[in-house]
């Protein structure tokens, strides 16, 4: 009877722990739905969503397949609608209004990247698509030339996911001395008339108040008396 309570016990501690860990990792991952949206049409549709995990520095792109259509061995996709289209990619605010990020210029198909921007925090600020259009064609004919001679050491290793992320953080400089700037107290109207008014007294004017004491004191106790006898010569 023990051992069964102690076993459901047990069980139910193991199922607490993994409930925490699990709240944890979900608390950790930043989840943000992307759109794309035609510059020629105005038709917007779902992208698909961008995961970012903070703890462990990594990026996710889940895509919509309604608009997203898979080719050439996860290496590149096709965008539904938008093909040889001017789009930009971003994020819809509180009124479902779409704030691009990246304008692009799509030209089925499409292998890119996104690259998350991510500040001192550790939280995703900004994201950008990026397109590689150059040389796609001759890269897709050297994958299968590589891949059609077997899956040896020779062979090109293949991402798991359809479109990479890239996780940038921002680069901290030195940070250069600055001087505080000097705050200088603000005056009143009377204070600036009153040191107006000091400014334009002559020097007797200010310090005339340290002046008269010794002018008083040479008037009445120098020279001594004037009328007496000078001394009769012996």
């Amino acid at each position: 009877m023990m051992s069964q309570l102690t076993l459901t016990f047990i069980c139910f501690l193991l199922s607490t722990f993994s409930s925490l860990i699990a709240a944890v990792d979900l608390d950790s991952i930043i989840t943000t739905p992307i759109y794309i949206k035609s510059l020629t049409t105005d038709n917007v549709e779902k992208f698909g969503d961008l995961h970012y995990d903070k703890t462990s520095d990594s990026g996710i792109f889940n895509p919509e397949l309604d608009v997203i259509s898979i080719a050439n061995e996860k290496q590149t996709f096709s965008l539904e609608g938008f093909d040889d289209d001017k789009v930009c990619i971003g994020l819809k605010d509180e009124v479902e209004e779409l704030n691009c990020f990246s304008f692009k210029k799509i030209s089925n198909p499409v292998k890119g990247k996104f690259i998350i921007h991510t500040n001192t925090k550790n939280i995703p600020y900004f994201f950008d698509f990026i397109v590689e259009t150059e040389n796609l064609q001759s890269s897709q004919k050297a994958q299968r030339v590589t891949s059609s001679k077997g899956r040896g050491k020779s062979a090109q290793k293949e991402d798991d996911s359809l479109i990479p992320v890239v996780v940038e953080k921002v680069s901290l400089g030195v940070r250069p001395t600055l001087k505080s700037p000097e705050i200088k107290e603000k005056k009143t109207k009377e204070q600036v008339a009153k040191e107006k008014i000091e400014g334009d007294k002559t020097f007797f004017q200010k310090y005339w108040m340290y002046l008269l004491p010794i002018a008083i004191m040479v008037m009445f106790g120098g020279g001594g008396d004037s009328n007496a006898a000078a001394p009769a010569p012996k």
